[in-house]
């Protein structure tokens, strides 16, 4: 599953940008290829900053919308280099989405319940005797 979309991609900029970054052949048209391999890139990126702390979960199914988020931050940018020209804003947007990736895996943003064990153990320290015991939520 993508972590994005063309149409994520317009909800943020106007279509005749995506045109101007990826219209090589002047058809005045958007090149979908263009775009998809731009936003796998992304995602590559992404998954490479969580391989650590989300292994068992990606690629993310359903996708956190935070990592939706900078998947367009991210694809956008990488759009932008293609031209050799990358705006103020989106360097800083690409700047900011990479810190927070750098959070996440750090643990100091949470993707929520993606990064919870379905197994979660519990260790009491009462003695020599410890206990373990299994988290029985939902049951």
């Amino acid at each position: 599953m993508a972590y994005c979309s063309i149409d994520d991609l317009l909800k943020v900029i106007e279509e005749r940008l995506l045109i101007e970054l990826t219209d090589d052949e002047g058809t005045g048209t958007y090149d979908a290829g263009k775009i998809q391999r731009a936003i796998e890139a992304a995602e590559n990126e992404i998954n490479g900053y969580c391989q650590e702390r989300y292994a068992s979960k990606l690629p993310f199914d359903p996708v956190p919308g935070l990592i939706r988020d900078l998947c367009v931050n991210i694809a956008i940018y990488n759009l932008m280099l293609r031209r050799g020209h990358v705006s103020e804003e989106w360097q800083q947007r690409y700047k900011r989405s990479v810190e927070m990736l750098r959070d996440i895996a750090d643990g100091r943003i949470s993707l929520g319940d993606s990064e919870v064990e379905e197994d979660t153990v519990i260790h009491t320290a009462k003695g020599p005797d410890d206990r373990v015991f299994k988290d029985l939520t939902g049951y």
